[in-house]
């Protein structure tokens, strides 16, 4: 917020002048922005009446789809709305709806003329998703279902940020998860909440609220990675059993005997956590004694089919006998040979035919690196087992 009132006082006017000077249809882009601007303006100054008003004049001027404008000011325009002395929900959910189709429009553009011209995902993206999903959660029957779409289009995006790359072959993560009878868990980290969305197997949908803060949470998230290294790590952790109960433990009404695997599709920091190593002490077990665990890495699933066992192809290392690490080409740290190490590559072998196995004097980092140099291509990805 402005509050130097000469720093208001200036910007307004100059703004100001701008817009008087750009009414010639050959500047409509420079007025476009003086009025967007100027709406900004006001709201941080808290004047939602001509902020709104602005920035409304700022949509009506913006009317090439796909432009970064466009998304920016609906995105003011929703946020607006929900300030005013009579906020309007569900016009600002309107306008979030409008934001994130218009940014969708302009990001892939961009990745198609210029790859390395990224939004950035943490300005301009993530916020955009995470008040458009806070709100809808705010609601007093919110859709869950859709909630769900929003959460996956926020994973989508991610996932295409980190690769740098469009994704068109994707598939949701529920459609694999009903043939398996699992539950799926989609915690949403918001800022003064933690929101956790169940997908059941009979196709419906619970949900429930932790009331902790957003840096709460990730605090507790760094304890536990922390007490992970340490040799006396055990089902007693508090760090582990605190999420525990923020993450499982309200959902447990909802996990019958019937449930055969939970599957996590995590979010922000929670996405950095062995969630099969959480522990109920009050069982005095982890949360893998009770249920299979998995989590994918996001709300939708590369590729056409799901691949069997018998068709995937993974790499399999081992040490086999004593090794020493090297760092500027000098020895370092010698490791002791892992005795049955040879034994559990053949066994994994067995289950994946088509394996790759660098075992022994073969496991090295040149040779790891020369299999898979010319495969790193956008979606593809490689399963790795370092065993013993």
């Amino acid at each position: 917020m402005l509050t130097n009132l000469p720093q208001w006082t200036a910007a307004k006017s100059l703004l100001t002048d701008v817009i008087d000077r750009s009414r010639h249809p050959d500047r409509k882009s420079t007025l476009t922005d003086a009025t967007g601007t100027l709406g900004w303006l006001y709201e941080q100054q808290q004047q939602w009446l001509p902020a709104r008003e602005f920035t409304r004049r700022a949509i009506s001027l913006a009317t090439t789809p796909g432009t970064d404008r466009q998304y920016q000011w609906e995105w003011q325009f929703a946020r607006i709305l929900q300030h005013q002395s009579q906020p309007d929900f569900s016009a600002s959910q309107a306008a979030y709806d409008r934001a994130i189709v218009a940014l969708t429009t302009t990001r892939r553009n961009l990745q198609i003329v210029n790859p390395d011209a990224q939004f950035s995902l943490r300005d301009n993206v993530e916020p955009l998703y995470r008040e458009a999903i806070d709100l809808s959660l705010r609601q007093q029957k919110p859709d869950l279902s859709k909630i769900i779409d929003r959460v996956n289009a926020l994973k989508l995006v991610e996932l295409e940020n980190f690769l740098q790359c469009q994704l068109s072959e994707y598939k949701p993560v529920e459609r694999f998860a009903e043939d398996a009878g699992a539950v799926v868990l989609y915690p949403v980290i918001l800022a003064d909440r933690l929101e956790v969305i169940l997908r059941l197997p009979n196709h419906k949908f619970q949900r429930f609220i932790v009331r902790v803060s957003r840096s709460e949470l990730e605090k507790t998230i760094a304890s536990f990675q922390q007490n992970l290294n340490q040799p006396q790590y055990g089902w007693n952790d508090v760090a582990a059993a605190q999420l525990y109960d923020w993450l499982i433990r309200p959902a447990q009404p909802d996990l019958t005997p019937a449930t055969k695997q939970l599957v996590f599709v995590m979010d922000g920091a929670l996405q950095n956590i062995p969630v099969a190593a959480l522990s109920d002490r009050s069982r005095q077990e982890f949360l893998i004694d009770r249920y299979p665990v998995s989590v994918s890495p996001g709300l939708q699933i590369l590729g056409a089919k799901q691949p069997t066992r018998k068709d995937s192809g993974i790499l399999i290392g081992g040490l086999t006998g004593n090794a020493a690490s090297a760092t500027n080409g000098k020895r370092g740290e010698i490791y002791e040979p892992l005795t049955h190490a040879a034994a559990e590559v053949r066994a994994i072998k067995s289950l994946f035919p088509k394996s790759t196995e660098l075992v022994g004097r073969d496991f090295t980092s040149a040779k790891l690196h020369g299999r898979y140099r010319d495969s790193q291509r956008c979606g593809e990805y490689f399963g790795f087992d370092v065993v013993g």
